[in-house]
Formats: structure tokens, C-alpha cells, sequence
């Protein structure tokens, strides 16, 4: 089904670009991923268990750079498509009816412009649905102190520390501006063009996470 799609989408038409972006997602969705890419010059990717792999399985066709700016306008609104052409990225909640809402972003790079959408889950599991060591729940009798929850992209650290805070906390209403921070170095660091020669020893590597 992706495949007709896609090959439809090729010959133009907001709608049917639409409809490939919403065939993507209901498959990223179906398959348990935490994340769907749409980049140029890769095929579709999704995140399931913090690893990439390809949606379509082994052979999947490759996006051009064309297509993956098509279908991210497919969806964008106009506002959104005039900051990605003046800004370089856009960040958003965009919501698929009757499917689910996904924290999105869009990027203008120089191989295109990328879709990566995260899944935003409407059921918040309990630290004891989640089989989360008995321990942490102690945690939150401290009044004082300092709680890291670190790991790799798609690893759970949302979904690890959201039961955790509203066990703290009682409130199930949270603000946080993390994310976007995050997002936004992550998206300007990961186009910057490093020298050819290798790096001395003793000069600093930035990592972003």
C-alpha cells in the first residue's frame, strides 16, 4: 500500500502527498515505533526500541530530496511552510484525526528538507505498569535533591519520568520547555559543516544528545 502511494505522490496533488504522510504514520503507529524520519536520500525510518530501521523492511525505496520537501508541505500551513523557508525548521504538535499527535519538526538542510515525527501517547502508564524498580517511588518522599534521567533517543526517558513526577507531584498537567531547547540545538548543530583535517588531540568535541 506505502509503495502505491508513494508512486502516486509523484505525480502531484496535495491530497495524495497527505495521504502517504498519514499512510506512514498509521504504520509507524501499528508497528509500536516512537518515531517516524522522512529524509531525502533514505528511506522512510522509524524508532522502535531506540534503533532505526526501515519501514518498508529491507530494500525499502530511497525518498528523494524532492519528494520529502512534497510531502512535508503536504501537511505544513502556510505559516509553517514561510518559517521552515526563512527560518530553517519549524517545531509543532500535529495531530493525525482519529490516529494520534505527534511532536513534529521539520528542517530545511542542504541534501532537503526532513519530517521526523515523535509519538506523543494518549495513556500515561503507571511506574508499576512500566515494572519501574520500587525504589524510585521512595524518591519521592525527599524534599530535596537532584534526579537525572538520561539515555538514547527513543530510550523512554519521557515515559519513565511523567509516572514518576505525577506520583511526586499529584498533577497530571505539565509545562516543559526541554524539548524545545533540545530540539532546536540538536537541528542547527547537526548541519554544521566540520574541516576535512582530523582534529587535534587536545582540541574539544562537542556531543549532542
Amino acid at each position: 500500500m506505502l509503495r502505491d502511494l508513494i508512486a502516486q505522490a509523484g505525480g502531484g496533488g496535495e491530497a495524495q502527498d497527505s495521504s502517504v504522510v498519514r499512510a506512514y504514520l498509521e504504520r509507524a503507529v501499528e508497528m509500536g515505533a516512537s518515531d517516524l524520519h522522512l529524509g531525502p536520500d533514505a528511506p522512510a525510518l522509524v524508532r522502535i526500541h531506540g534503533q532505526l530501521s526501515p519501514l518498508e523492511g529491507p530494500g525499502a525505496r530511497y525518498l528523494t530530496k524532492e519528494e520529502t520537501e512534497q510531502l512535508a508541505r503536504s501537511f505544513l500551513l502556510p505559516k509553517q511552510v514561510k518559517k521552515v523557508e526563512e527560518h530553517g525548521s519549524v517545531d509543532f504538535c500535529y495531530e493525525a484525526e482519529g490516529l494520534a499527535r505527534f511532536r513534529t519538526s521539520v528542517v530545511r538542510q542542504r541534501r532537503g528538507w526532513e519530517s521526523v515525527f515523535r509519538v506523543i501517547s494518549n495513556k500515561i502508564r503507571t511506574m508499576d505498569e512500566l515494572g519501574l524498580p520500587p525504589v524510585l517511588k521512595t524518591l519521592t518522599r525527599y524534599h530535596n535533591g537532584l534526579v537525572l534521567v538520561t539515555g538514547a533517543v527513543g530510550s523512554g526517558k519521557s515515559t519513565t519520568w511523567l509516572p514518576w513526577w505525577i506520583t511526586l507531584t499529584g498533577r497530571e498537567r505539565i509545562t516543559s520547555l526541554r524539548w524545545r531547547i533540545r530540539s532546536s540545538m540538536f537541528l542547527i548543530l547537526r548541519d554544521v559543516r566540520f574541516p576535512s583535517e582530523r582534529l587535534e588531540p587536545t582540541r574539544p568535541v562537542f556531543r549532542v544528545h
